[in-house]
């Protein structure tokens, strides 16, 4: 579960993060710091974060999921034989 765990949270970080990355570098090559990357390389990087935040959301949705229900206890085994009538 654990492992679940930091896979959706890291997806759901990837997903709202990579936006960021393109603005932060967008906003301090036009401010005029100096550009230690290109905007189309920024938006390039924020694409590919993107993609990676849209594949790991779900799989780690899915080991999560996978995970709790894993510790359930199975169900009861159910004898097929009917009761018989000589009890009666």
């Amino acid at each position: 579960m654990a492992v679940g765990g930091f896979v959706l949270g890291l997806g759901y970080a990837l997903l709202i993060g990579s936006a960021n990355i393109a603005n932060l570098i967008y906003g301090g090559n036009t401010v005029g710091g100096g550009a230690p990357l290109s905007t189309g390389d920024a938006f390039t990087i924020s694409f590919w974060l993107l993609c990676a935040g849209l594949v790991l959301l779900p799989v780690g949705a899915a080991v999560l999921i996978y995970g709790i229900a894993a510790q359930r206890s199975p169900p009861a085994a159910v004898s097929p034989e009917l009761p018989s009538a000589a009890g009666q």
